[in-house]
């Protein structure tokens, strides 16, 4: 049962309630899409993207709502908090339109690759509209193409996994679908990670317009995972821990549902480039912070 917390002025369950019974039954299947149940086969560039995995299966809720003992409800307690380090989701505040970053690597021609890359994922919304006028066929070529280039010994481990990094193209469906729609009517403002390699933690985060948010929180376990489950250095293993919706003032927790790995096939300083367990494929650029990267 949904329980508003002692001491907290009356909750408008007339029409709040039903509004956060909507949002679980939404953001459900993005909780899932970050921590994807069942491990698939690892993926190697240098195989075309038709042999590689087999196609993505439809991921069902199955006996989640039996769960709804495991849900607490509480009044916001970051509301005051200071904004977060890129943007804000505020009221009134505007979306991200972060420009397409400096590739810091090595040669010119992996320069000019991620950089056409990084075009498409800002024509396209963060793969909203899909590749845009590109060929999947020449998308693919691209992506892989990429990663043959990556100068990242054993990435998944890598110190370099650390940081702040905004998602700049994704596969994800669950993901899509809120990016594309917001909240409510509420917009979509950032999506990004916060990977702690010292302290093995991981958080996926979702912010919208007016405060909210949804926030998964994992560990992260560099060098493991895989179909296998044996030691790479190219993968990373994560186990989901905890996450929260925040909306309208009031932040709903949802209980631990998952666990997957992920395969880093491109990491330098300033991208990464992923395929999970579930297949999708995902692309993000590192957050400029200070002494993150420097000098690599």
């Amino acid at each position: 049962e949904l329980q508003a917390g002692g001491g907290f002025p009356p909750f408008p369950t007339e029409t709040a309630m039903p509004r956060l019974a909507a949002a679980l039954a939404l953001l459900l299947p993005v909780a899932l899409a970050f921590c994807p149940p069942q491990p698939l086969g690892l993926r190697s560039p240098s195989l075309p993207a038709s042999r590689a995995l087999p196609p993505r299966q439809p991921q069902l809720l199955g006996g989640l709502g039996m769960r709804w003992r495991g849900f607490r409800l509480k009044k916001d307690e970051d509301e005051d908090a200071p904004p977060s380090p890129v943007g804000t989701a505020g009221e009134g505040a505007e979306p991200a339109r972060a420009e397409v970053p400096e590739v810091q690597c090595e040669d010119a021609k992996t320069r000019e690759m991620v950089g056409r890359l990084l075009e498409v994922c800002k024509k396209t919304r963060q793969g909203v509209e899909g590749t845009g006028d590109v060929g999947l066929n020449d998308w693919e070529g691209l992506v892989e193409g990429i990663a043959m280039r990556n100068p990242t010994e054993d990435p998944g481990k890598s110190p370099l996994m650390g940081g702040i990094w905004e998602l700049a193209w994704t596969t994800e469906k669950e993901v899509l679908a809120l990016m594309s729609s917001g909240l409510f009517g509420d917009e979509c403002l950032r999506v990004y990670q916060e990977i702690d390699v010292e302290k093995g933690t991981l958080s996926n985060n979702m912010e919208f317009a007016n405060n909210g948010r949804f926030k998964v929180l994992s560990t992260f376990r560099g060098g493991q995972g895989g179909p296998l489950k044996t030691n790479r250095g190219d993968t990373f293993s994560f186990e989901f821990k905890s996450a929260s919706i925040r909306y309208k003032g009031f932040e709903l927790g949802l209980p631990p549902i998952g666990k997957g790995w992920s395969q880093q096939t491109y990491l330098d300083n300033s991208i990464r480039i992923q395929r999970d367990s579930r297949n999708d494929l995902a692309i993000y650029t590192r957050v400029p912070t200070f002494g993150v990267g420097d000098g690599i």
